[in-house]
């Protein structure tokens, strides 16, 4: 499978190592942004070595999509493999994420290796296992268990472009960047006062933007009357700046990344 400019490799999540929680932590919180979850629901910690009770991350009010399940969960982020004994011990030893699990959350939990089918679900089965021995589940309830590997996490995450551009992940930063870079350029640090216009049109590119199907959209104008800022100020949004990639040069490297976003259904917009 030939994979785009936008796309994880799973080799690229097991790659991460001591940076694996930081990524997990941001693609959860990219994913909450982009469902329109309170960010007040997802709590997070990048501190391994601290006493967690077995939660790396806690979301609450979760609605359910392919990658979140609903209502309130509980996460937990190992960066190498654990075998199926060693998942339901590190489950029996979870005292927070049991207490969760006991009031109806979902446990989660992700490894940072790659794994078939057949071992991620001896993984899921063996955590069930233990839940109902402990008392946690009801055996009719054991598909509050989750497993995520790294196959799994790279699919998600592809679906966030910034994250595939981010440092944190190797991205290919000397040919585009992510929203947070593209806002930290000097030109883009002075105080943006908008009139009436600028507004109509940011919510004309807001609108076109979030318009099913897809979008290609291109913002015409003289040199120097400030497109790409008012593009820039469009795309400050919790949901959109995630999803953001800013080209530099859109002659080069940036057709092919365009047509990449446009072949999956992806906002495409071109300042010239």
């Amino acid at each position: 499978m030939t994979l785009g400019p936008f796309d994880i490799a799973p080799d690229r999540i097991v790659g991460l190592k001591a940076a694996f929680s930081e990524f997990v932590n941001r693609l959860l919180e990219a994913q909450v942004r982009s469902q329109n979850i309170a960010s007040n629901l997802l709590s997070v910690t990048s501190e391994e070595n601290t006493p967690d009770g077995g939660v790396d991350a806690a979301l609450s009010g979760g609605v359910a999509s392919d990658w979140l399940p609903d209502g309130a969960s509980a996460w937990q982020f190992k960066r190498a493999d654990l075998q199926p004994k060693a998942a339901a011990d590190e489950f029996a030893k979870a005292s927070w994420a049991q207490s969760l699990v006991r009031d109806g959350a979902t446990y989660v939990l992700v490894l940072g290796k790659e794994l078939p089918h057949k071992l991620i679900e001896a993984r899921r089965a063996a955590i069930a296992k233990k839940a109902v021995e402990l008392g946690v589940l009801a055996q009719d309830d054991v598909g509050r268990i989750w497993v995520y590997d790294a196959n799994k996490l790279a699919r998600w995450a592809s679906g966030f472009p910034s994250l595939a551009l981010s440092a944190l992940a190797g991205g290919p930063g000397s040919v585009a960047c992510n929203f947070e870079k593209w806002a930290e350029g000097r030109p883009h640090t002075v105080a943006w006062v908008a009139d009436g216009a600028r507004q109509d049109a940011i919510r004309a590119i807001r609108e076109a933007v979030a318009a099913p199907g897809v979008v290609d959209l291109r913002i015409q104008g003289d040199s120097g009357i400030g497109k790409t800022r008012l593009t820039l100020e469009a795309m400050r949004d919790a949901a959109l700046a995630p999803l953001v990639v800013y080209v530099r040069d859109a002659q080069t490297a940036g057709e092919e990344l365009f047509a990449h976003l446009l072949e999956q259904d992806r906002v495409a917009i071109l300042v010239v």
